[in-house]
């Protein structure tokens, strides 16, 4: 009994890592796309930048649909979610140079007073209790590992000095920028896996207890 139960743990994580290998895969071939099809030096608007982007957004959107399924966690939930807004934000710097250069500032300002202010005054008392569970959780590790490489460590392995420093004479601008973008891909995929494994898991969790509570009711309805 207890070997099944092992091959059952097993056969389980080998069907999560998969997926992983496959959607870091993608990431690794955007970048790839942008060296050596586009030619473009990992460009603002091309694959890797619009992978990173999109995971942002993707983020944003699902710590948005937890915010309406738990009204009792809702503050926590937006302030994540405006977390990531305002990092979106920043990675679409250059469409917000179009207005005014780094007019980004201001949208990303007014989304996260704006957040704070949501949590602080409309929803207040749900922030704390959820926000521990955040922190307990086992997917936070993974999330926390995407923010400091994508925060940190990408910005300082894409240093120009550190790449000046590395190739002399031969620095190659494009070297840099593969350099900080992929560890920046890297990390937002990271980052991606942790919020994606959160977010199953307390939809699961939802969908499981209303479907025990129709359980309750049609059991109460026949009796």
């Amino acid at each position: 009994m207890q070997s099944r139960a092992d091959w059952y743990e097993i056969r389980h994580a080998i069907f999560r890592f998969v997926p992983i290998v496959l959607f870091m895969a993608l990431l690794a071939g955007a970048l790839v796309l942008d060296v050596m099809v586009f030619h473009n030096g990992v460009a603002e608007n091309g694959a890797t930048e619009l992978m990173q982007s999109s995971i942002l957004a993707l983020n944003v959107m699902m710590f948005g649909h937890l915010a309406y399924l738990y009204p009792n966690s809702r503050g926590c939930f937006v302030l994540v979610m405006g977390f990531f807004g305002a990092m979106l934000i920043r990675e679409l710097d250059g469409l917000f140079d179009h207005i005014r250069h780094g007019f980004w500032k201001y949208p990303a300002w007014a989304l996260t007073l704006g957040c704070i202010g949501y949590a602080r005054f409309v929803v207040a008392g749900t922030v704390l209790s959820p926000l521990a569970a955040l922190v307990r959780s086992r997917q936070f590790t993974a999330i926390c590992y995407g923010l400091v490489i994508v925060l940190l460590f990408s910005r300082i392995f894409g240093n120009g000095h550190l790449w000046h420093a590395i190739l002399g004479e031969h620095f190659v601008r494009v070297a840099e920028n593969v350099a900080e973008e992929g560890i920046e891909l890297l990390g937002y995929g990271i980052l991606f896996c942790g919020c994606v494994g959160y977010y199953v898991g307390l939809y699961r969790s939802e969908k499981a207890a209303a479907h025990s509570h129709r359980q309750v009711e049609a059991t109460d309805f026949a009796s």
